[in-house]
This record gives structure tokens, sequence and C-alpha cells, in this order.
């Protein structure tokens, strides 16, 4: 594996690089080294598992067939109806959708989180409050499934154990576009964790995903930050390829539409086994 950050590049093997995100996790960082001011780029030999994991457990929800397994390389895994949604190994997931905030936060920042049930967000954004690499009011995490979130602090209590009783941490089970639709310029930040495929069959993956950005700026204050999780960069399956390849045009184009400031950035997820794109934006445009 080789990272590439602002200093120069380094070799690094998969246990180097998790000991890297562990350090960035747990350090006390300065200021010209925030997260802001460096670019990651990972890239490596994909490491094709064939070991099957086994089920640990398995729900129906009112809203989604929810799965977990335990996978002997990558830990305990979430499955919802049939797609691998997280696993424990992949903290880079929760450095990448939170890494855009440090740094451009202000005090006393009000944070939505869009889904994310799995609460390993929410929870990465709570230890970073707690090493003040930024000061939460308030990150609240929006989720549809109980289920979900219950069952996660159960299996996958690695991702999750600050979001249960820190007072910094919210979580509303409910619907997260009903949440975002009554915010107004009231938001410092908002962290979309949901699928980008469009929850109304009838809307188009243009119109759901202009939908979404505007309504995210309008929720934002002026100098607010979107991140976000768009798409995997490798899918075999023809429709995913399909949605990746359109995803990857839309989504930085709707940002730069809707904030003065757009960046992609795609980055491997250890259990996904392929490269998945990250965008962030900054300032919207009101």
């Amino acid at each position: 594996m080789t990272c590439t950050l602002l200093c120069g590049t380094v070799k690094l093997n998969f246990y180097e690089t998790v000991a890297l995100f562990n350090a960035i996790n747990s350090t006390k960082l300065p200021q010209q080294i925030a997260p802001k001011k460096m670019a990651v780029n990972m890239s490596y030999e994909l490491r094709k598992t064939t070991v099957a994991p086994t089920l640990v457990h398995h729900a129906k929800s009112d809203f989604q067939d929810i799965e977990i397994y335990e996978h002997p390389d990558y830990g305990h895994q979430l499955v919802i109806d049939g797609d691998l949604q997280i696993s424990t190994s992949d903290l880079a997931y929760q450095v990448s959708m939170s890494a855009p905030l440090i740094g451009q936060l202000p005090e006393q920042a009000q944070v939505a989180i869009l889904g994310g049930g799995d609460g390993g967000v929410l929870n990465q954004l709570l230890q970073h409050h707690d090493l003040g690499h930024i000061d939460l009011a308030k990150a609240i995490m929006i989720d549809i499934d109980a289920s979900v979130i219950d069952l996660c602090q159960k299996h996958l209590p690695v991702l999750n154990d600050k979001i249960a009783t820190h007072p910094r941490g919210e979580i509303i089970v409910g619907d997260a576009f009903g949440f975002l639709a009554e915010q107004e310029k009231c938001l410092d930040a908002v962290i979309y964790d949901l699928t980008m495929t469009p929850v109304n069959a009838n809307l188009s993956q243009e119109t759901f995903t202009e939908q979404t950005i505007s309504q995210i700026a309008k929720s934002l204050k002026p100098s607010g930050v979107l991140s976000m999780q768009v798409c995997g960069l490798q899918e075999n399956d023809p429709a995913l390829a399909k949605q990746a390849a359109l995803l990857q045009q839309l989504v930085p184009r709707c940002c730069e539409e809707y904030f003065e400031q757009a960046q992609t950035q795609a980055v491997i997820i250890p259990s996904f086994e392929m490269p998945w794109l990250f965008q962030s934006a900054l300032y919207p445009k009101h």
C-alpha cells in the first residue's frame, strides 16, 4: 500500500495503514497537519477474500432484512437486504466521513448524520470531540430503523461504544429526509450516510441527487460543511457499475452548483475490497 501525504510518499502494509488511522484518531492534531490539509491516496493490489463469514443474527424489521455476520478477516459485519454496509475492520470509512469537518467547524457545532444506523460515524465524531479536534454542541444521528441501531450496538460495539451515553450525542429514530426538511441554515455540518439509490421509485437518479444535495445546502449555515459517501469504484455488477459511473459525474457537479468548494476522494475500505468514493463540500451558496 502506498500513502501519499503532503510531506511525500511512504509504503505501508495493511496493518501499518490501520495504525496510521489509529494515530490520527488518538492524537491531538497540530493545525498544520489537520485532515482538511491532508491528501491521502491509498492504492494497492486488492486481496479478494474467499473465506465465507458466519451468520450470527438474522432479523426482519419493518423496513428491511438485517443480517449480522462474523468474518475471520474483517470482523463483525452489518448486511442489509443482502448488501454489505460496514465491518468492524473499516475504520477508514468513519475517518473519511468525519475528516472534512476537522478544522472547519465553529465552537459548539451542530452536526447531523443522515442514516448511519451502525453508529460508527457518530462514534467517530464523539471521539474527535473528546480529543479536542472539534467542539460539538450536539451530533445527531437520524436513522429510520431502530432494529439496525440496536443490533449494531449489541454485535458491533467496537464501532459505536460511545453513542448511547455520550452527552454530546443524540439518536433520533425517524426519517432523515423529514428531519432535513425542517432545518434551514441551522446546521454547521451534515454527513450523508445513506444510500444514493433514490428512495422514491418515481425519482430519477439525477433528480434525487440534485434534490438531496440542494436540501442539504439549504439546511447549512453559510460556513457549513457537507461530507458524504457516494459509491464503489470497481463494481462487478453491471447495474451497480452503471449507477456508479453516473454518480461520479452527478455528485461533484451538484456540489459545485450548490457549494463554493467541493472535493472528491477515493479511499480503500477493507471489507468492501474496492476503492470507495467520498465527497465533501464547503460554504453553501444560499
